[in-house]
């Protein structure tokens, strides 16, 4: 196994990559993760290929600056179990703070990355409701934009139905979390809510999928921890 860490110094701006770098090389910059950025595993394509996401990220501690683009990474593990890593900053202008992302295992916009909501300002009048599928090669497709902005929510993808269920996070008002529950159905590229909102409201909680819960065969989703609160106080509660 191998671990692609991220390298910044002190959580503060780090060096902008070329359109093209090749890590392994001493010389060349490395890829980044910014302050607030998520790193995306991609599923596995083959034995001895993985490709990862690094997605939103603000580029300082200060104001609000995010980082334009995403970076799609693939790793190759050679012959003589060297690594190859090659990435490229694509999609520049896409640049929401906090969206929520999930790798798509539906037949319909395989192995793309949803990415849905995010903040395009420290305040409520700049959320995104949009919703873009990115493929690793650098093509993109805009979906149905979802009924709510959800960002800083969890997305997961249920097998049973190949829909992806996204809960929870931060209200328009930015004020707490929210409870919100909806489903993406890739094939009719189109969003349902849930037939019940979750009883807790949470954002930046995770959700694991439960097999055979309890004998039922059905699918079930175990949502745990998460944040309430004010977006921006330090003082912000967290659900049991």
């Amino acid at each position: 196994d191998y671990i692609l860490i991220e390298g910044s110094w002190n959580n503060g701006t780090p060096d902008a990559i070329p359109v093209v770098v090749d890590p392994t090389t001493l010389a060349s910059a490395s890829p980044v993760v910014r302050v607030f950025g998520q790193a995306i595993p991609g599923r596995d394509t083959s034995t001895n290929e993985q490709d990862l996401w690094l997605v939103g990220g603000n580029n300082s501690l200060g104001g609000f600056n995010p980082k334009s683009g995403i970076d799609t990474v693939t790793i190759t593990q050679n012959l003589d179990n060297s690594l190859s890593i090659v990435s490229t900053n694509r999609f520049v202008g896409v640049n929401p703070l906090f969206p929520t992302c999930c790798v798509i295992e539906a037949d319909a916009y395989l192995d793309k990355l949803l990415v849905t909501g995010g903040m395009h300002a420290w305040d409520n009048a700049h959320f995104s409701s949009t919703t873009v599928a990115y493929g690793i090669t650098g093509d993109s497709h805009t979906l149905a934009a979802c009924p709510e902005s959800m960002t800083k929510s969890a997305a997961i993808n249920i097998p049973a139905c190949n829909a992806i269920l996204v809960t929870g996070g931060i209200n328009s008002a930015i004020t707490a979390s929210k409870a919100s529950a909806f489903f993406f159905n890739p094939y009719l590229n189109a969003w349902t809510a849930a037939a019940s909102n979750m009883i807790t409201k949470r954002r930046d909680h995770k959700t694991v999928l439960l097999d055979n819960y309890r004998g039922v065969q059905a699918k079930h989703v175990l949502v745990v921890g998460g944040k309430d609160g004010p977006l921006k106080n330090t003082g912000q509660t967290g659900p049991d």
